[in-house]
């Protein structure tokens, strides 16, 4: 059976990237609808001026609704698109008369507009991207399409002088689906997901928690309890990979008190000791001490062992003229505690010389 793994710091940052999608957001429509005309007015009103005439003074500004023809062109462009999906209403409130869209579109508050919205709760603004858009299924999409259409969304609106971004972050509320989630986390995570698969069952449960007010230390401990022992050593939990650990062994020459404390900071977490860096070794299958495969003893590296401990003896290759010799470990500290040549052939050469 799989073991499903959620990190929960990845999770953190793609409930951070979702909240800069717009479709992760719903509406009140009375509000969005009112807040749209009064940035296309605002606009009209601030930028209009008359032809010069005699008797107008030079910088004169008309009445704004003398020149508001193109913004109510452009608003009814935006209510019919709802009306024909049954989002706004085709008749006059508590009637069942016909209405003209101009009627919606001469409302002056919130209140006004909401007598003609069908749907009084939020709108999901993943609804209003397949009403102007054309398409049905948004959830459905792939993540690539759906940022693509959200993206089609905002630029029609901002051809129109409009902000929507703006206007549906201040006015909407957060409220994403599992799937929206879930391709957020996916999107971060890909390279993890082989290893460690994920589904929208999962996003959804670290959710709940979340909202049920549980910390993020107790989920933490949830699923590292799910997953192999040395994916769950306090080392790994920070991302320090057996790479980084292989580099600050070599860098401390195999000294794990040394290794424990760069860890340390690195991390910030003063719970690393040598003897966490010993386990974390083990678990990797990083070398452990002095006299490991590839140490280099002055001229002497070593190649294998051949002879176990206590009196531990190891096959050796100079790292000059590449002769091959077998030496005692105690041999191997003595000469280079000493700083001394351990081939024969390298010193006899020296003497020559």
């Amino acid at each position: 059976m799989e073991r499903h793994f959620v990190d929960i710091y990845t999770y953190i940052k793609a409930d951070e990237n979702a909240r800069n999608r717009i479709f992760t957001y719903r509406v009140p429509l009375a509000d969005l609808l009112y807040d749209i005309k009064t940035e296309l007015f605002s606009q009209k009103e601030r930028k209009v001026m008359p032809a010069p005439r005699a008797g107008f003074t030079v910088g004169y500004t008309l009445p704004p609704m003398i020149h508001t023809h193109d913004s109510l062109d452009t608003l009814k462009e935006l209510i019919l698109p709802l009306r024909n999906a049954g989002i706004i209403r085709r008749t006059l409130p508590n009637s069942a008369e016909s209405d003209a869209a101009f009627r919606v579109l001469k409302c002056s508050d919130p209140q006004e507009f909401g007598e003609y919205c069908n749907k009084k709760s939020p709108v999901s603004v993943v609804k209003l991207i397949e009403v102007f858009n054309g398409i049905k299924s948004f959830n459905k999409l792939d993540y690539e399409e759906q940022l693509r259409n959200a993206s089609i969304f905002i630029n029609d609106f901002k051809d129109m002088g409009i902000d929507i971004v703006r206007i549906i972050s201040v006015i909407g509320e957060y409220k994403p689906t599992a799937r929206q989630l879930y391709n957020e986390y996916v999107k971060l995570k890909e390279d993890d997901l082989d290893k460690y698969p994920v589904s929208e069952a999962d996003i959804s449960y670290v959710r709940k928690r979340i909202k049920d007010g549980e910390s993020y230390a107790e989920i933490r401990k949830y699923y590292y309890n799910k997953v192999q022992p040395k994916d769950r050593s306090l080392i790994a939990r920070y991302g320090i990979t057996a790479e980084q650990v292989r580099e600050l062994m070599k860098k401390h020459d195999q000294y794990t008190p040394d290794v424990a404390e760069e860890l340390r900071e690195i991390t910030g977490d003063p719970g690393i000791d040598y003897q966490q860096v010993d386990r974390f070794c083990n678990r990797y299958g990083i070398p452990l001490g002095r006299y490991y495969d590839g140490a280099v003893f002055c001229d002497m590296e070593i190649i294998s062992r051949t002879k176990e401990p206590p009196n531990s003896k190891y096959l050796c290759r100079c790292t000059n003229c590449g002769e091959e010799k077998e030496f005692f470990q105690s041999a191997l500290y003595k000469y280079s505690k000493d700083g001394t040549l351990l081939c024969r052939t390298c010193k006899a050469g020296k003497k020559q010389k």
